[in-house]
């Protein structure tokens, strides 16, 4: 028969309902990509999280568990990309010696270097990062040429952090005064998506073992 109502049954039934309305929620405003759809995906990976972890802490039954993790993977997963919609993007032709400021980070064109090998020439900028007046990093992002090759490949340097990632790449160099055309990225919490898919595959092996004991 049908089990009896109970104050306990109705407050796990309210909170996977409400996870699952938050999470309808933020995937419809991600398809309709207004201006508010980074804050709605926001809050509704953060309301999944948090209510996937409330239930994750009072299961005791390893496949559960394992169901449970994977969802919290997933919700981390939202966030990451959450995050990377509110990152910034600058393009900007900067001379040596020059600066560029890009969500709180001020990128300094110290110089250039040229370089070549066996069929290949390289020109790599030479970048330092600071933050807060503090020296935080050294970027070295260039152009490389092949013989034969028209156009030259782009290698991007990242500075990733948990917080977030700035990503810088040379679009073009003047040959007469060195400057360099760069673009920076500046993306929150994309780290997020690659903790997220850990904890998601993690879950799914714990599912797997967990229904592998069960069948012995």
């Amino acid at each position: 028969g049908r089990r009896p109502w109970s104050p306990a049954a109705f407050g796990a039934a309210w909170r996977w309902w409400l996870a699952v309305a938050a999470a309808g929620a933020a995937v419809v405003a991600l398809a309709i990509s207004g201006a508010g759809a980074p804050i709605a995906l926001a809050i509704g990976a953060v309301t999944a999280a948090v209510l996937t972890a409330a239930e994750l802490l009072s299961t005791r039954r390893l496949c559960r568990t394992g169901a449970l993790l994977a969802h919290l993977g997933m919700a981390v997963v939202l966030l990451g990309i959450a995050g990377s919609l509110f990152g910034r993007q600058v393009t900007e032709v900067v001379p040596v010696g020059g600066q560029l400021e890009i969500s709180g980070y001020t990128l300094h064109y110290r110089q250039i270097e040229l370089d070549q090998g066996d069929g290949w020439q390289r020109a790599r900028v030479i970048v330092d990062v600071t933050r807060g007046g503090h020296q935080v990093g050294t970027l070295t992002p260039g152009l490389k040429v092949w013989s034969g090759q028209a156009a030259a490949l782009s290698q991007v340097a990242i500075r990733s952090t948990p917080g977030q990632d700035l990503i810088v790449a040379v679009k073009s160099i003047d040959p007469s005064t060195s400057g360099a055309d760069l673009e920076v990225t500046a993306r929150p919490l994309v780290t997020l998506v690659w903790w997220g898919g850990i904890v998601t595959a993690f879950g799914g092996i714990v599912v797997l073992v967990a229904e592998r004991r069960w069948r012995r």
